[in-house]
């Protein structure tokens, strides 16, 4: 009983959700639907850039600079489509990493908490941002818009989600990831290099959220 208690008590908001959607859906004359492609291709952005940040919460982490992240790398994209759309996705994601290499740096070897540097990352960033495009926006190839297909979209975005699923459930790596989320110290004395741990997982997020610039 208890473990079917606990099941329609985790089902109810995703319940209440299709309930809401359904009422507005109706009281709106089946507009919602007609907008429902735009919300996707939001939400197709989150659900990539979220799974990075999903194993760094899980070891008890925080990184307010995924957005910011986000726009540094979309410029880059931008930049690099003109050349060669697989020299932009690389570009996204080595921006990406190198940005989450940086806070990786500073919250492991300087000892300085995750939510401080993160949000000195996003306002830092966010500068960059305003100086690139104060002027005008920053063009892309036409090659890109080719490519904007919610098919894509929800492919790159299930596959993302499906190996960070994986990954974190029946990888010995996620097994790590849980075990420093519950006790850092006694998975220190356990022999895994958390320090380490902890830093590769700022870089991999970040690399993630460099491919979610290309989506």
């Amino acid at each position: 009983m208890n473990k079917n208690s606990d099941m329609l008590r985790a089902l109810f908001p995703i319940i209440g959700l299709a309930l809401v959607f359904i009422i507005f859906n109706i009281l709106t004359s089946g507009s919602l639907i007609a907008k429902l492609p735009l919300v996707l291709s939001q939400i197709y952005i989150i659900m990539i850039s979220a799974t990075g940040v999903f194993f760094i919460m899980s070891t008890g982490g925080l990184d307010f600079s995924q957005g910011s992240i986000l726009g540094m790398a979309s410029i880059i994209v931008c930049i690099l489509s003109k050349i060669n759309i697989p020299l932009a996705i690389l570009g996204g994601i080595l921006t990406g990493a190198l940005i989450g290499a940086f806070n990786g740096f500073f919250y492991v070897n300087r000892k300085i908490p995750s939510f401080i540097v993160t949000i000195c990352t996003m306002f830092l960033l966010r500068g960059f941002i305003k100086f690139f495009t104060t002027n005008a926006p920053v063009s892309a190839s036409i090659d890109i818009v080719t490519l904007d297909s919610p098919t894509l979209k929800f492919c790159f975005t299930i596959l993302v989600v499906l190996i960070g699923f994986v990954v974190f459930r029946f990888t010995k790596f996620g097994k790590y990831l849980k075990a420093i989320g519950a006790g850092e110290k006694a998975t220190m004395f356990a022999g895994i290099r958390t320090d380490k741990m902890k830093f590769l997982l700022y870089v991999i997020a970040g690399a993630i959220t460099g491919f979610a610039a290309f989506i």
